[in-house]
């Protein structure tokens, strides 16, 4: 997509900046573009000329210089809020993913447990395998 080369952004960061999915890119040129995703590329980026994002005539930004500067700010702000965000998302799947390990570790030690009680069983019985 010409607007997210123009971001310097790939399409999968163009498609997560704006809250799509990171695959939506490869699929949006067959569907098309609804007005709840132009609502959100023109949220996202500000400095994005509406009438080029609808017809493509135009310039691709805007040009009002103050516009850009505080979508700039937004855009800087959006990001430390998504960084602090994954960063938190990140610390709480440690915690979940550490909790997951010590419950497969006391599985794997209560299997053993019963594997040694089954031969144990065996072997008073004379059970053979």
């Amino acid at each position: 997509m010409q607007l997210a080369a123009a971001l310097n952004l790939s399409m999968r960061g163009f498609s997560m900046a704006i809250g799509m999915s990171p695959g939506w890119g490869t699929t949006m040129s067959e569907k098309g573009i609804g007005s709840d995703v132009l609502a959100k590329i023109l949220a996202r980026f500000p400095e994005v000329n509406s009438t080029w994002l609808v017809t493509g005539e135009g310039e691709i930004f805007r040009l009002e210089s103050e516009d850009v500067g505080d979508s700039v700010l937004k855009s800087e702000n959006y990001y430390q809020k998504l960084y602090v965000s994954l960063a938190k998302d990140n610390e709480e799947l440690r915690i979940e993913n550490a909790k997951l390990r010590q419950d497969l570790y006391e599985a794997i030690d209560k299997y053993k447990k019963m594997a040694m009680e089954n031969i144990t069983l065996r072997e008073r019985k004379g059970v053979n395998d």
